[in-house]
């Protein structure tokens, strides 16, 4: 899909678009788990949670999610 390379060592290296999914990733992350604990979700869950949360929501819900419930 053109997000990673691997160079000659067998080290696998995001490419810019691959960098900036991870990005996005990390960032949808981050709110959701907090976005749970401050729910009153545990840390552990909502980590496990989030992990799950952040591949399924789209970048248009994320974002309106955000925009309603700022953390």
């Amino acid at each position: 899909a053109g997000l990673i390379t691997m160079d000659d060592e067998k080290m696998i290296h995001f490419t810019e678009l691959g960098l900036q999914l991870a990005e996005l990733t990390l960032a949808k992350h981050n709110y959701l788990k907090t976005f749970l604990m401050n729910a009153g979700i545990d840390p552990e869950t909502a980590e496990r949670e989030a992990c799950a949360m952040e591949h399924g929501i789209s970048e248009d819900s994320f974002q309106k999610l955000k925009a309603a419930y700022p953390n």
